[in-house]
């Protein structure tokens, strides 16, 4: 699938993001073997290794490469490259263990009122020549996504098929995007556009069948509506 989208001219792929349950050996082999970055979340106990950047010793043998396990507790060889009063963010190129590789790894800390970390949160790139803000806002942009398929399931009938062949789902989910697409357009006209359009499905929903019940109610008492509402 991955080389098929690399055929399609029309679409510059800057990267490929993926929740973190897709971080695996095949995926990220697959992803990179075809020249794109892959971003996704790693796990706090992801077993990643320091880089050594000292001077190595006059002696025989291989340099020395690594410098000890990376903590997530102790970000004194990371560097700091955001602080706001509720988030700081770190990063650092490291060695990934598991897939024999140097990633640039982006820890996200959550601060409390207090100034106390309360949690963190760890993302990586492939591309460790990738700025972490950009690290940061490519897997952010995975939010949207997930809110679209949310749409699709929940409130749209999504897996409401019995159809089992390909083209009959095919043409059922294009008929529900579709849906959702000319509803997220409606809302944007409404709000006159902007990126801070907030959209619910649901609620334009409610609204739709609200505004039925009314027309029904009024048509089977032969009155008309004397409010725009």
């Amino acid at each position: 699938m991955l080389l098929d989208l690399r055929t399609v001219q029309q679409l510059d792929l800057a990267a490929v993001v993926a929740d973190g349950n897709y971080a695996k050996e095949p995926i990220v082999e697959t992803v990179t073997g075809h020249g794109l970055p892959f971003i996704s979340r790693l796990p706090r106990n992801a077993n990643l290794n320091d880089l050594y950047t000292g001077e190595h010793p006059r002696r025989r043998g291989r340099k020395k490469k690594f410098d000890g396990k990376v903590d997530f507790s102790d970000l004194q060889r990371f560097d700091l490259v955001s602080a706001r009063p509720t988030e700081r963010v770190w990063t650092q190129v490291v060695w990934s263990v598991q897939w024999a590789r140097e990633v640039r790894a982006v820890v996200i800390q959550q601060i409390g009122k207090k100034g106390q970390v309360t949690g963190y949160a760890v993302l990586f790139s492939t591309a460790v020549t990738m700025p972490a803000h950009e690290v940061m806002a490519l897997y952010r942009s995975r939010f949207e996504i997930e809110l679209i398929f949310r749409d699709a399931k929940q409130f749209l009938g999504g897996q409401d098929v019995q159809l089992r062949s390909q083209q009959g789902i095919e043409a059922h989910w294009n008929v529900v995007l579709l849906t959702l697409n000319l509803c997220r357009l409606e809302a944007l006209r409404a709000a006159g556009g902007g990126q801070d359009l907030v959209f619910s499905l649901e609620d334009m929903k409610r609204r739709a069948y609200n505004a039925l019940l009314a027309q029904v109610i009024l048509s089977n008492l032969d009155l008309s509506a004397r409010f725009e509402e």
